[in-house]
């Protein structure tokens, strides 16, 4: 009878162990990524699980405020009022405590719908059914993640999905630095005749706002990742040769830490995207406050990797947009409006973790607040190569995230003679279209009559919604000019834009603008159709399948496009 007790210890802890399935499977890892080293067992890992929402009456909410036709509209839900909408998660976070702690694992911290805690790659494997390994993207860092992972079947209503395991994401912005022959700074304004500087924007797009109140309680939030810093000096330099008014007292921005974001504040530290986003979105806000939000966090790094450098532990693994995005919910009093120059291919970002922050995007609509988004610097082919090769091998035109989530406003480039070839547009492949845009997509994919048909989702959402001028951008740091182009130039100016335009509504005892794109598309009038050009396309051996076209009315390259703000500031103010 002795020699059964192993037998039967076995099957009581076999029964005890709740059957797992497949949560998330990638059949092959995205373009571009390869399988780097093995991973040691003692490794520590920083895992973060997304509690699932059962119901989205916070959808409704943010729908009906942003509807310029409901009763409600501009009825905006302060943060309180927000999370007491957000379906009740507890019970589900308390399962999936549970269950780590029976593996041993017991330091969690839940933040929100968002469960934190660190473990060690052997305990993953365990825990997940998982094999972590190091995958690497070109020369990039080395970065531990899983191309499968399982999840017990009893937690299969509150596991939305785990962070980082099959996420093969590379978070990058659009900008494009294209450097001048170095020289001093000048003292004037005299390079604006070969390049875009602020005064050229206002006389382009009728920018004739009276000078903006600061007290008005409009503000403009610029999103800073990956390690880019403006600095103050230089900012103030940049705003005294080519700013457009002179202002008695410094007009400075503020900066907010997130997850670890950093502010060295030395104008060799500055980076070239967060320079162009607040020189420019503080020329044009003129003096409404500006906040930079340097957020931290990359994919993992591991210091176990020769040459890698050392993350700390509370660093890596950490995604910026989630942590971002939920620093902005908790605000008080968030800015009203956020830009965002940074994008990424769509079919790069796992469909679970892309609704999330589509559904954050959402939730900051209920709040009032306007998102607007760079739409991509790749033109139809999305941001990494031109061979546009769907998930599948199939060739298609690669959308972009978060410029396709339908709860942000994207904002695509123009040029002098119409769409910038550069600029990305098209349609998504994982969320459908809005009705919003149903009517002016419509219209664009009668007049494509067949041409691209199998290389777009035709039932998804559609954008740009918006374009401005996006080349030659006249940027100032280090001592020297340079020139910039790109969809993250012409968004901090159209989210300034947004801002004068919120300035005007609260001076008058009106609320914000929040979520824009149902008021654009019941209003085109308000934009100067673009209808010249085409965006690049995708590389098929000898042959190129041209990219989207501008055309009459809305088009997948300039949308609506370009604003004439003296005809915003007579419709929407």
């Amino acid at each position: 009878m002795l020699l059964l007790l192993p037998t039967l210890i076995g099957l009581v802890v076999a029964a005890s162990i709740p059957p797992s399935i497949p949560h998330e499977t990638l059949e092959v890892i995205p373009d571009g990524w390869k399988l780097h080293s093995t991973a040691e067992d003692s490794q520590t890992i920083a895992l973060q699980i997304s509690i699932l929402h059962h119901h989205t009456d916070y959808l409704d909410i943010a729908h009906d405020v942003s509807n310029p036709e409901s009763a409600n509209y501009g009825n905006y839900l302060g943060a309180e009022e927000l999370e007491a909408s957000l379906p009740e998660y507890q019970r589900s976070a308390a399962e999936v405590v549970s269950w780590l702690n029976n593996h041993a694992i017991s330091k969690t911290t839940l933040d929100g719908d968002w469960l934190h805690f660190e473990t060690t790659v052997g305990q993953a494997k365990e825990l997940l059914g998982a094999d972590f390994m190091y995958y690497q993207h070109g020369s990039d860092d080395p970065v531990l993640r899983t191309r499968k992972y399982d999840i017990p079947i009893h937690l299969r209503d509150a596991i939305d999905f785990i962070y980082p395991t099959t996420h093969f994401m590379r978070p990058k912005w659009p900008a494009k630095m294209h450097l001048l022959p170095r020289q001093h700074i000048p003292t004037g304004p005299v390079t604006c005749a070969t390049s875009i500087c602020p005064k050229n924007l206002t006389a382009k797009y009728n920018i004739t706002h009276v000078p903006a109140d600061s007290n008005s309680g409009s503000q403009l939030g610029i999103g800073g990742f990956l390690e880019q810093y403006p600095d103050h000096k230089v900012v103030q330099q940049f705003l005294k040769d080519y700013g457009l008014r002179h202002h008695d007292k410094p007009y400075k921005y503020k900066v907010t830490l997130i997850n670890g974001g950093k502010d060295p504040n030395i104008p060799a530290k500055s980076g070239a995207e967060a320079l162009l986003d607040v020189e420019y979105g503080m020329a044009i806000a003129d003096s409404l406050p500006v906040t930079y939000f340097s957020t931290g966090g990359r994919p993992a790094r591991t210091p176990s990797q020769p040459g890698n450098k050392v993350v700390p532990r509370n660093e890596s693994g950490n995604e910026p947009w989630i942590a971002f995005l939920q620093h902005i919910l908790k605000m008080k009093s968030p800015p009203q409006v956020l830009s965002l120059s940074y994008t990424d291919d769509e079919l790069d970002v796992p469909l679970p973790y892309a609704r999330k922050v589509c559904s954050l995007c959402a939730q900051l609509a209920a709040r009032g607040v306007s998102v607007i988004v760079a739409s991509g610097d790749g033109g139809s082919a999305g941001t990494t190569t031109k061979d546009c090769k769907g998930p599948n091998g199939k060739l298609r035109f690669i959308p972009t995230f978060p410029a396709s989530c339908p709860w942000v406003t994207t904002v695509g480039a123009t040029n002098d003679y119409g769409v910038a070839h550069y600029s990305s547009g098209g349609f998504s492949n994982y969320f459908a279209r809005p009705k919003w845009q149903d009517k002016a997509v419509s219209g664009y994919r009668t007049l494509l009559n067949g041409s691209h048909m199998a290389w777009y989702n035709k039932t998804g959402r559609a954008y740009p919604d918006v374009a401005l001028a996006g080349s030659g951008y006249l940027t100032a740091g280090g001592g020297a000019t340079y020139q910039q182009k790109g969809t993250s130039a012409s968004t901090p100016v159209f989210a300034a834009m947004v801002a004068l335009l919120n300035d005007k509504r609260l001076r008058a005892g009106k609320p914000v603008l929040g979520f824009l794109n149902p008021l654009l598309y019941k209003n085109e009038g308000m934009f100067r159709d673009v209808t010249e050009g085409d965006t690049d396309g995708c590389e098929v051996g000898s042959e190129v399948e041209v990219g989207f076209g501008a055309s009459k009315g809305w088009d997948a390259a300039s949308g609506l496009g370009e604003p004439d703000f003296a005809k915003l500031l007579k419709v929407l103010t």
